[in-house]
């Protein structure tokens, strides 16, 4: 059985943080509390078994661990903020990794705010799993 992914919020806090080295930076751009990104880093180094930030005094700076998840994170967030976007009336396939639900809602809304636009949804470890190489 698979383990449910975390949050995609706790995500986007740990590629914000990454790319500012600093929870308070982050915290502005997301429009969120200092404390809130804290927690929802902590939260994701639990889940994941592995620390991501070296926290020193006034100092932030990536665990190897944080280092190597940098790339897939934000690879992963840029494509769902494309997600709006994909509304110029032709179909889009957009492959979602098993978020939750609300964020699959938001993305519904999103990309069909255009009448014309067509999206479709599929699971990303399902299609993954059937392609062939």
């Amino acid at each position: 059985m698979k383990k449910p992914l975390p949050p995609v919020t706790w995500f986007r806090a740990f590629d914000a943080t990454a790319r500012h080295l600093s929870f308070t930076l982050a915290a502005q751009e997301l429009g969120f509390t200092q404390s809130a990104i804290s927690q929802n880093v902590r939260a994701l180094e639990q889940k994941l078994g592995t620390p991501l930030f070296v926290r020193g005094h006034r100092a932030l700076s990536l665990t190897q661990a944080g280092r190597l998840l940098v790339p897939d994170v934000a690879a992963a967030i840029a494509q769902l903020e494309q997600a709006p976007a994909l509304t110029d009336g032709r179909l889009v396939t957009l492959p979602l990794p098993n978020f939750p639900a609300r964020e699959r809602y938001y993305l519904a809304q999103r990309t069909t705010q255009n009448p014309e636009a067509q999206a479709r949804f599929i699971d990303w470890f399902k299609s993954a799993a059937t392609e062939k190489p």
